[in-house]
């Protein structure tokens, strides 16, 4: 299946051949949004807020905080974290020790919000705690949230803020808002976590909104004063909106017209402040048309082509619908999908900003790690409110390619940007370091990821099955109901779901069938159904059987994703299985340097030592002729996404080495237009996940030998 995508002349370009009947599901924005049809729940009468204020439900129910364990590879990239970033981090790096959230005195300039850290760092350490036993973590956890706590419940902090007060006569007082945003969903997943605790969180947060609420409405200061305060205020939703959704009995009437009022106040302010809507500009906006950098506090346009923003806001449409009840709100976390491949496609489901979005899509250009890990909170939100399950998708794309190359494997550094075609990282944005805000904002990657591995929706008695990754997950209700998810995905086409029941409180399963794939087979007691692609398929589980295993197994394929005409790359293509996306590794060169007062964080320069400008062989109308998959193990122990060690799954192809694909100071330059002639010996080629590289090239130039009908004119 062809799609032809047609793109502006500057543009890149991309015509997408499916070796599978359905569409990939990072498809390109020309798509008709009448495909949201195939996917997206009918709305009902139910789905239109009643006059008493109450939130439209998310179609998914979110399981609290430490209801599910990591397992196998999963745990033990988490445990990396554990050691590495998260648990080094506090002890020796000043951005989190000057910090005047925990004592500090560090203040706020133009070119460093410093109260971001500690609340960036907290959203990731306070879940991360209660995945995996690490008694280092638990104490810096319970030394920053007590002080926090205590300063909130003692009202050292002027008028009941939660963290350092807002003051409306400081320069940059308005991105101070912002960093309570992040801090505030922090404090919410350590009151799902540690139930003790729940209701002095709730109570200093209603303070808090409180104290926020009077600021807003008084003017001091104008959310409009900061760009960050109103660019990201989908942050503020997800928190008002948990808080509203907490049973009345713990928050009071009062305080959820307050909630409310404050909730409409800011999704106005931000909306004038900000020239338009996220939603509009998802739908309508062209971020490589000119534009002034106005990189100041209220710099509405920078914010709109910078990359963080941009993944932040993605999940704003879903988060508003709770209120709205418009379809084109449900919608519009898709519409952000589709522009941002549009306008910006990477290889690992990506969109390329380093740090804005302008200029030409080439492979070498690269994306920040923040954009990485809040465009994957942004997707595991609208997931769980639209059950879409594309959302889903990309998030294990991010999880799986993204999310491991910007991270050194023992995760001790992150680079700032990491791109689709890479062979140095060993400078400034791209090496493995230590680099301001992300450093202290990928924390929260994994975590949240791990715990959207099962939800439920409770009105339908079902389990639901997000991603099949290794775990363990238990929920309490009317009895105990665990489920476990035995195998290695995504480096295995299986999974065994193991369900034990103590009660019949769950009495179906609702499996995640990914976009991807050809479609599963599902075993259940001898019974065998096949499910198709891009559904949750619905599975009764039998009355009178408590303890039950699912088998399901993937059909997937490899295919291609190629770049299309007047693109930078014309023709070059890109090879993906599953959520999966392939690379050429090329040896390395690694120099690594220890950082003054660090245990294990350190910074590490990796060039290429190897060749790495090859055309592939590729036959577009058969993939899996010309290159073959090939299972080797489980995922390595040490570090699951080692660069260095024999990958979990990787693909064989062929190649020559193409002469006038050169590179420009260390960066690849675009691949020539395919095809491409080269009189270099044909050699074989191994490309492993994504994940798995430092150094990597993923778009490639196709060589002419089975070049047949790729270049649509």
């Amino acid at each position: 299946m062809r799609i032809l995508v047609h793109h502006k002349s500057h543009l890149t370009k991309l015509t997408i051949v499916l070796s599978i009947s359905r569409l990939f599901c990072s498809a390109t924005a020309s798509l008709p949004l009448s495909r949201w049809s195939n996917w997206a729940p009918r709305l009902s009468s139910n789905d239109i807020p009643s006059n008493d204020g109450t939130l439209i439900p998310p179609r998914l129910s979110r399981l609290k905080v430490g209801a599910t364990r990591p397992r196998g590879w999963l745990q033990e990239e988490l445990l990396l974290q554990a050691k590495g970033l998260s648990g080094d981090l506090p002890w020796f790096w000043p951005y989190f020790n000057n910090s005047v959230w925990v004592g500090g005195n560090a203040t706020n300039n133009a070119t460093n919000n410093v109260f971001q850290y500690i609340p960036y760092y907290l959203k990731g350490l306070v879940p991360l705690s209660y995945l995996v036993d690490d008694e280092n973590l638990n104490s810096v956890r319970d030394k920053y949230c007590k002080y926090i706590l205590m300063k909130a419940k003692n009202m050292s902090y002027s008028e009941g803020w939660l963290g350092p007060p807002v003051h409306s006569g400081e320069p940059y007082a308005a991105e101070e808002y912002w960093s309570a945003y992040l801090a505030v969903e922090a404090f919410e997943s350590l009151a799902e976590a540690d139930s003790t605790q729940y209701e002095e969180i709730v109570t200093a947060l209603i303070q808090h909104h409180s104290t926020f609420y009077r600021h807003l409405k008084e003017g001091r200061p104008p959310l409009a004063k900061g760009r960050w305060a109103f660019g990201r205020y989908s942050e503020a939703l997800v928190g008002i909106q948990w808080l509203l959704d907490q049973p009345s009995s713990v928050v009071p009437q009062t305080a959820l017209s307050m909630l409310w009022d404050l909730m409409r106040m800011i999704r106005t302010q931000a909306t004038v402040a900000n020239l338009t809507n996220w939603e509009q500009w998802y739908r309508h906006g062209d971020p490589f048309a000119p534009w002034h950098d106005d990189s100041g506090a209220s710099g509405a346009q920078h914010l709109m082509h910078h990359g963080v923003d941009v993944g932040e806001a993605m999940k704003t449409g879903p988060l508003w619908w709770r209120v709205s009840g418009k379809p084109s709100d449900l919608n519009n976390s898709w519409v952000a999908l589709q522009w941002a491949d549009y306008y910006a496609h990477m290889s690992d489901g990506m969109y390329f900003a380093d740090e804005m979005m302008n200029g030409n899509n080439t492979p070498s250009r690269g994306t920040e790690t923040c954009s990485v890990v809040e465009t994957m909170y942004s997707m595991r939100v609208a997931w769980e409110i639209t059950a879409n399950v594309t959302f889903m998708d990309r998030l294990e794309r991010l999880a799986f390619n993204s999310l491991p190359a910007a991270l050194y494997p023992d995760v001790s550094a992150n680079v700032y940007h990491h791109s689709s075609n890479q062979i140095t990282a060993d400078r400034g944005a791209y090496e493995y370091s230590l680099f301001f805000c992300c450093s202290a904002n990928v924390h929260q990657g994994w975590p949240k990821f791990a715990g959207s591995v099962i939800h439920a929706v409770r009105e339908e008695e079902a389990l639901v099955v997000s991603t099949f990754v290794p775990s363990f997950t238990s929920l309490s209700g009317l009895g105990e109901t665990t489920v476990e998810l035995i195998g290695s995905y995504p480096f295995s086409d299986k999974s065994n779901i193991q369900v034990n029941r103590t009660t019949l409180e769950y009495k179906k399963v609702k499996v995640r069938i990914p976009c991807w794939t050809d479609g599963a087979t599902i075993q259940l007691l001898g019974s065998v159904q096949f499910a198709p692609a891009c559904v949750l398929f619905d599975l009764a589980l039998p009355g009178d059987k408590y303890n039950l295993t699912l088998e399901v197994t993937f059909h997937n394929r490899i295919h291609l994703k190629f770049w299309q005409d007047h693109s930078t790359a014309p023709g070059a293509v890109e090879v993906h299985r599953g959520p999966i996306t392939f690379a050429l590794r090329p040896k390395e060169n690694v120099s690594t340097v220890p950082i003054a007062g660090a245990s294990t964080c350190a910074t590490h320069k990796v060039t290429a030592s190897s060749p790495w400008n090859y055309g592939l062989l590729v036959d577009p109308a058969a993939p899996d002729k010309s290159l073959h998959f090939e299972v080797l193990g489980p995922p390595p122990t040490t570090y699951p996404f080692s660069a260095t060690a024999t990958p979990a799954v990787r693909i064989i192809g062929k190649g020559r080495r193409v002469a006038t694909w050169n590179a420009t100071n260390g960066v690849p330059q675009p691949p020539p237009p395919s095809p491409v002639h080269s009189e270099a010996d044909m050699e074989e080629l191994e490309l492993v996940p994504f994940g798995s590289t430092n150094v990597r090239i993923s778009v490639f130039p196709v060589l002419a030998s089975l070049q047949h009908g790729i270049a649509v004119k």
